[in-house]
């Protein structure tokens, strides 16, 4: 959570990426040492581990390619909103390749989009 927590920027957000990739290297590694058939409550564990991972390198992906700060992701290197270039939503998709981001516009109905001031 060093580098990907409420305040973020491009290089804490790459440390936290390769440190999740770090992790999914080790997790292959892992053993699973209870080998009942009932009520094997570490292979719950270890499924929801490997979705953790990779839903913690879906988030830090997401938040370093939207250069910007919005709602509740706010990046110290893009402190201002950018609706022309993100009033957006993100989608994230698994390929060969890896990980893919691709967006779908917002679409506006009743409220305007409004910057939050406290």
């Amino acid at each position: 959570t060093e580098n990907c927590s409420v305040f973020r920027d491009a290089e804490g957000l790459k440390v936290c990426i390769d440190k999740i990739k770090n992790l999914q290297e080790r997790f292959k590694n892992g053993k699973i040492t209870d080998k009942g058939k009932l009520f094997n409550t570490e292979i719950y564990e270890i499924l929801e581990l490997r979705n953790m991972l990779s839903m913690a390198k879906i988030i830090a992906n997401g938040a370093l390619n939207r250069k910007e700060s919005r709602g509740g992701h706010y990046r110290t290197d893009y402190p201002k909103r950018d609706d022309e270039n993100f009033l957006k939503h993100s989608l994230t998709y698994k390929t060969d390749e890896g990980m893919e981001i691709k967006y779908k516009p917002v679409v506006i109905t009743k409220h305007q989009p409004a910057e939050r001031t406290y």
